[in-house]
């Protein structure tokens, strides 16, 4: 990390330096061009006088030289701070002072100006941006299922999109540490995560759970994209309480005040700005001189399109990097709304250098690592962990689904959106009318632009122990998953195998990994609505010719 030299020989940075809630924080290093650094402290002027801080020096760091850094996390002066100085002391007994610039951002002050910023709230135009985003997904979302059907459903889709939020308090690092306490139990885990729901939050709370069920602390640092606004949840067991914030000021100074075990770098897909939430992750686990797991729900790492669809909604394969040049400022939709970003080579340096800063990469399925490889082909072989989602069985029902000596009826289920495989589902269901096919298609779960047809019935929202009941009395005897993209894993393939039932999927990702190995199971080849109704209409043949075999 390069620093700034001053005339004198000494060479520093500041990484940051914030005062906020009557506490403070640094993190930075410092060395001498002609003598070793032995101590450094800051000194804070106040209107009444100047206080000196000891500082913590020789912390390794790994971005700069041996055993330069410093840390501090404690009590700030009780009066407004006006100005800060970092001194040094060398073993040779002489002292250098570098005077501080101070910013005041949303409660907090600190140094450098432009980090105080960046960590700190959005600002107008940011705001404006991400209001814009969010009205703009909610926009999209009621325009995609129809107005008619929103109204209808509103009682149950306004929640699932914007959930009802647990007890939040203003947050203030008195608070929390006064929750934690001065010996919090361990392992203590920091985690950050995004507020989306679906599969990834549904793993987050199952590793929370796990985590504290053992004994441990888990720290949760969340962005709530519905709320524009950031969150902090402390979880132990017996308590869970969650804290509102406004800025990321408290995330790297509880990293200070709290140095954990492991950073859990979840999700950072809606955060405000994505690529300084990992940036910053490698400055955390170097503070807290931790573990640093990156987990693989989606391909964030890789492109902004998180599920790898190109400009013309078709899966890219992780093309050259040049191919990605063209096609990310052409892509629009979520992707543009959340993310914001179409410098492909930016994305790739920033994530990169997480990746190969991680201790742990963690994936759910081996096809998942192997697309993150295409982008990033040098990290570590001994990073890598793959450990497939463990879904707790299905209690079985009395009841056996359709017989294969029926016409074909298709069973499709889960939240079917436009990456999910909706427009497949709609054009086979045009296929199968324009040719008279006697097949039927049901989707237990939500259809995105569904419209009233004889051939298709939507089920809607259905709980998880349902399910077998569901796919016992629906009428379905194959059933299909039109993903478009290649999931990192599939809870709904899962559940189905554990039923027993027919399950045919694209060859793409995990679903197609997993169904590989299962018998009666089917992998079509390619994303085509015509190709895979021809595909499902021979499955079903040779199925119902094996039975009649036996």
């Amino acid at each position: 990390m390069a620093g700034v030299n001053t005339p004198d020989g000494l060479t520093y940075s500041v990484d940051w330096l914030i005062c906020r809630d009557g506490y403070l924080s640094a993190w930075g290093w410092a060395v001498h061009r002609d003598a070793a650094v032995s101590a450094v402290r800051l000194l804070f002027v106040t209107p009444s006088t100047t206080t000196p801080v000891e500082i913590r020096y020789g912390v390794g760091r790994g971005d700069a030289p041996e055993n330069s850094g410093f840390v501090v996390f404690g009590r700030a002066p009780r009066e407004t701070v006006t100005g800060a100085v970092l001194e040094a002391t060398l073993t040779t007994g002489a002292v250098h002072r570098i005077e501080l610039d101070l910013a005041a951002v949303s409660g907090a002050a600190g140094h450098p100006p432009h980090v105080l910023r960046r960590l700190g709230p959005p600002g107008l135009a940011a705001r404006v941006r991400l209001r814009w985003a969010w009205a703009r997904t909610l926009l999209e979302h009621v325009w995609r299922q129809g107005r008619h059907r929103w109204m209808r459903m509103r009682g149950r889709n306004l929640p699932r999109f914007r959930a009802p939020e647990r007890g939040v308090t203003p947050l203030t690092l008195d608070r929390i540490l006064d929750l934690l306490g001065p010996n919090p139990a361990r392992p203590l885990s920091l985690m950050i995560d995004s507020n989306l729901g679906g599969g990834t939050t549904h793993y987050r709370e199952q590793w929370i759970q796990r985590e504290v069920n053992a004994g441990g602390t888990v720290i949760l640092f969340s962005y709530d994209f519905h709320r524009l606004r950031y969150a902090v949840r402390a979880v132990t067991r017996g308590r869970d309480k969650s804290f509102a914030t406004d800025s990321l000021h408290p995330l790297v100074m509880l990293a200070a005040a709290l140095p954990g075990d492991d950073l859990f770098l979840n999700s950072v897909c809606s955060f405000p700005d994505p690529l300084l939430v990992v940036s910053l992750s490698r400055q955390l686990r170097r503070l807290m001189r931790s573990t640093l797991t990156v987990a693989i729900h989606d391909f964030l790492c890789v492109c902004p399109s998180w599920n790898l669809l190109n400009d013309r909604g078709r899966f890219c394969g992780v093309p050259d990097r040049t191919e990605c040049r063209r096609c990310l400022p052409l892509i629009g939709g979520e992707v543009r709304s959340l993310v914001a970003c179409s410098d492909i080579d930016r994305w790739r340096t920033v994530w990169g250098e997480c990746l190969a800063d991680a201790t742990t990469i963690l994936c759910f399925s081996r096809s998942s690592r192997d697309l993150v490889e295409r982008a990033y082909p040098d990290l570590r072989p001994d990073a890598w962990v793959i450990q497939p989602h463990a879904p707790s069985p299905l209690s079985p029902t009395a009841r056996a689904p359709a017989p294969l000596d029926r016409p074909l009826h298709i069973g499709v289920v889960g939240e079917i959106t436009r990456q999910k495989g909706a427009a497949i589902v709609l054009e086979m269901t045009r296929l199968i009318r324009d040719r008279g096919l006697p097949v039927q298609l049901t989707v237990i779960g939500h259809l995105e632009g569904a419209r009233p047809s004889p051939l298709l019935h939507v089920l809607g929202p259905y709980a998880r122990e349902q399910l077998p009941t569901l796919v016992a009395e629906c009428g379905a005897n194959v059933f299909f998953l039109p993903s478009i993209w290649p999931e990192t894993f599939s809870y709904v393939a899962e559940e189905l195998m554990q039923l027993g039932v027919p399950v045919a999927v694209f060859d793409m990702g995990a679903p197609a990994e997993r169904v590989a190995r299962y018998d009666p199971g089917l992998l079509i080849d390619r994303v085509d609505a015509a190709h895979a109704l021809e595909q499902l209409i021979a499955f079903h043949a040779r199925l119902g010719a094996a039975r009649q075999s036996r």
